[in-house]
């Protein structure tokens, strides 16, 4: 079975991205050119109503919505996430679908504020940011929170779909928040240490998605903004 994924470069489908790659599977990729705006037009509105990358097409049926794509893919190919019978997975559950339904929508928001309350001025898009900056350190204090706890050091111990899905984030804060939103936030000072973040630049997998989309190696401890060779970057 090869998948195909719908995805546009340093979008939520980066997450997809590494989750396949980190399974072995093969898959193609269908490009969202941000630049030709082509969400909610013809073939692809039928894929996902929504108008959002990602979308996994999966042979049977299509996926969209990242943490859904990544479970199904986890429960599917049975890694990257504990298994059904597992302690860990109920809260493993539960922080999967908070950064689902919670981090990612408050990321996306400063970028795609006429989605959500349509045109502003910028002042008014100001003050979204600055509130935007209160809402993120308190949701980030909740992760760093968790990831000390003994459950969270278990879950940090091995690779897992929780950790590509936050790592990716991390990134999104670090290179698209400016400066004076983010100077609570310093990605060398999170309680999960660099090492983690460089152990997975090291895996030949991961380093594929970053040269898939023309990024530098080091896509977590020391990102960069991409450089596609088709598409544009956020």
């Amino acid at each position: 079975m090869i998948y195909v994924l719908h995805y546009a470069p340093d979008n939520a489908s980066a997450i997809i991205r590494i989750a396949l790659l980190e399974l072995d599977l093969s898959f193609d990729t269908r490009l969202f050119d941000r630049r030709i705006k082509a969400l909610g037009a013809g073939a692809f509105f039928e894929l996902n109503p929504s108008e959002h990358i990602p979308v996994l097409e999966t042979g049977r049926d299509v996926l969209f919505e990242t943490g859904s794509i990544l479970l199904w893919l986890a429960d599917r190919h049975m890694a990257l996430a504990p298994k059904l019978d597992e302690a860990e997975k109920d809260p493993f559950l539960n922080w999967l679908f908070w950064f689902s339904n919670m981090l990612q929508p408050a990321l996306s928001m400063p970028f795609q504020s006429e989605t959500y309350l349509g045109q502003l001025t910028e002042e008014t898009v100001q003050d979204l940011r600055e509130a935007q900056k209160i809402s993120l350190a308190i949701l980030f204090m909740q992760i760093d929170q968790e990831t000390s706890s003994r459950y969270g050091r278990r879950l940090n111990s091995i690779l897992n779909i929780f950790q590509i899905y936050m790592k990716v984030c991390l990134r999104w804060v670090y290179l698209y928040l400016s400066k004076d939103e983010t100077d609570w936030f310093d990605l060398n000072t999170r309680p999960n240490p660099l090492r983690l973040y460089q152990k997975m630049e090291s895996r030949k997998r991961g380093t594929g998605a970053a040269c898939a989309e023309e990024q530098e190696h080091a896509i977590f401890s020391n990102p960069s903004r991409p450089n596609p060779p088709q598409g544009s970057a956020p």
